[in-house]
């Protein structure tokens, strides 16, 4: 209640302005000044719809959470089948996350393109004839720009090069103590180059204070991979893509998927494999729970994928990596030493340097407060 409230009293200014503003706008338009008339009422209009809009969510908000909840209550019997809540949870058929991620990059490519690009053009176009070169350190802006730009046109040729990519689940939801099994369907043939990763991840996501002290963690809580061989024989689908065939034990002393509140918990599927062009990628976040009366897979279960698997042994041949992997009786381990990959950290420690640098020579110069 607290919260509507005082949502309702920050947007009064706001439409109190507009209703003000288009008020203004009127009696210049019948005093003869329709240009200023004009734009002074588009002016209004905008503060008037942004003002009355917070208006209406405010008093609505009840409602319409009300609403949700009973929706919520229906779709998911009672809150006792969650998984039905999502559609692609509930048909057992969930579509990759990978591909949308251009939308993003887009976005912020748009924003840097547009912000940082013309406040670079103009802070150029002032600075330059007076001999300023270290103005040029500006163009940080756009570069950042067409990186993302660039992202996004890497994630787009993937997806028209590998197709929309689906996990058809052979049991929804998947068991806490049984096992996550299905198939990854690609839309286009997958001709493998390199070794193909499929990693299990059950993760808690928690989210602190609000505003700007707004804080996302992530969490690993437990997690497992397998590696296929470049060469493995992975079957056709009917539709001519490739299907992945997915089996991972799930340990019963893990929590279940929390889809609502905080923290929430979430067990998601990475598949990528490193080609020639854009890499394969998919991700999948799937439901996993706890499901009375699910046999619990027995310990000596056999793996349907073990054929396709790479040993230990190849992983540490192919992959050349320091990462060490190791067979023992509870499972494949993977230890992660530290520093294994100097060129990224050299990369990301170069780039803070050079950022750090144009932050303090942009201070020392004076450079404009948007800078």
């Amino acid at each position: 209640l607290v919260g509507r409230i005082v949502l309702f009293l920050f947007a009064t200014p706001f439409a109190a302005f507009g209703l003000f503003a288009v008020w203004q706008a009127i009696k210049k338009i019948q005093a003869g000044d329709i240009k200023g008339g004009m734009f002074l009422s588009l002016f209004g209009m905008v503060f008037s719809a942004v003002g009355f809009g917070l208006m209406f969510a405010a008093v609505t908000a009840e409602r319409r959470r009300r609403a949700a909840e009973e929706k919520w209550l229906a779709q998911t019997d009672g809150g006792k089948k969650i998984w039905l809540a999502r559609p692609d949870w509930a048909a057992g058929k969930i579509k990759s996350s990978a591909g949308s991620q251009w939308k993003m990059f887009l976005f912020m490519g748009a924003m840097f393109g547009a912000i940082g690009g013309a406040a670079s053009f103009f802070a150029l176009k002032e600075e330059l004839p007076k001999g300023n070169y270290a103005v040029l350190f500006v163009l940080l802006f756009p570069t950042v720009a067409i990186g993302f730009i660039i992202a996004a046109v890497r994630v787009l040729l993937a997806r028209r090069r590998f197709g929309d990519c689906f996990f058809e689940l052979a049991q929804v939801p998947a068991p806490l103590g049984g096992s996550l099994d299905g198939l990854i369907q690609t839309g286009a043939r997958l001709n493998l180059e390199e070794a193909l990763h499929l990693k299990l991840s059950c993760i808690r996501r928690t989210v602190s204070g609000s505003g700007k002290n707004r804080n996302v963690q992530e969490s690993i809580l437990w997690q497992d991979e397998k590696v296929f061989r470049h060469d493995a024989s992975l079957p056709m689908t009917a539709a001519g893509g490739t299907g992945i065939p997915v089996h991972f034990n799930l340990p019963a002393s893990q929590p279940e998927s929390v889809v609502r509140g905080n923290p929430t918990v979430s067990w998601r599927l990475d598949v990528k494999a490193k080609m020639a062009g854009p890499d394969f990628s998919a991700i999948f976040e799937v439901p996993v729970f706890r499901v009375a009366g699910a046999v619990p897979t027995a310990e000596d279960e056999p793996d349907p994928t073990a054929p396709l698997q790479m040993s230990a042994e190849e992983i540490r041949r192919d992959e050349h990596s320091r990462i060490q992997v190791t067979d023992g009786p509870n499972g494949r381990e993977f230890y992660f030493p530290a520093a294994r990959n100097l060129g990224m950290a050299f990369g990301l420690t170069f780039f803070l340097a050079i950022w750090s640098g144009v932050l303090w020579l942009m201070m020392v110069k004076h450079a404009p407060v948007l800078f």
